[in-house]
């Protein structure tokens, strides 16, 4: 994965609450805004048929917080 992963390191968490249509409740939820995240690594996104960004790829942004914790001087 090499440097691959220090993109992550640009990403920008957000706090935000789904459209009632989607969660009735409206909890708050955390993640990323897949435009936001295009814009810095493209891969971390899948695309839906007009080329748009349109989810977020977690598992692949997940491997990348794996790879920067194993590289870096943490203690666990």
């Amino acid at each position: 994965m090499g440097k691959a992963s220090e993109a992550i390191f640009g990403l920008k968490p957000v706090a935000f609450r789904y459209k009632e249509e989607v969660d009735a409740e409206r909890a708050l939820s955390f993640g990323l805004i897949a435009e936001d995240v295009a814009k810095i690594s493209p891969e971390l996104v899948t695309r839906d048929e007009k080329g748009n960004p349109e989810t977020v790829r977690y598992e692949a942004v997940n491997a990348m917080l794996l790879n920067e914790c194993k590289t870096s001087n943490l203690q666990w």
